[in-house]
């Protein structure tokens, strides 16, 4: 009687039994650091925190799209359900690397869970 039952239990395909469950979420966005100029042909850095409401919460990837003078930074982090957390919210950073090529106005957008935030940024030659 044994055998039928370990059978239904793989087949249901259970999470209490394989682990947690992980979802991606777009990160809810708390801040973003970016300098207001930099040198086209240089990389820089855009450091991004974000939070989660327990220590369910982690960093996951960080999503960067350039195009000329525009780019679009999604961060996103991982809810862990079904384990065992920590009551206390969580920071994660975030640091994305942009390179402009060219000298002009920068455009900077980062897409949070609770919207977008746009910054500009002077690109000098």
């Amino acid at each position: 009687m044994r055998f039928p039952l370990l059978l239904v239990l793989v087949l249901s395909g259970c999470d209490w039994i394989m682990g947690p469950n992980d979802r991606r979420h777009r990160g809810a966005v708390a801040s973003v650091q970016v300098a207001d100029t930099v040198r086209a042909g240089i990389s820089f850095d855009v450091t991004i925190l974000t939070g989660g409401p327990d220590g369910c919460w982690s960093k996951d990837r960080t999503e960067v799209h350039t195009d000329g003078l525009a780019a679009t930074i999604a961060p996103y982090d991982m809810e862990r359900r079904g384990g065992v957390c920590t009551l206390e919210p969580v920071t994660i950073q975030h640091t994305a690397t942009l390179t402009f090529a060219q000298s002009g106005q920068g455009r900077i957008e980062v897409l949070g869970r609770g919207g977008t935030q746009t910054f500009q940024v002077l690109v000098e030659p």
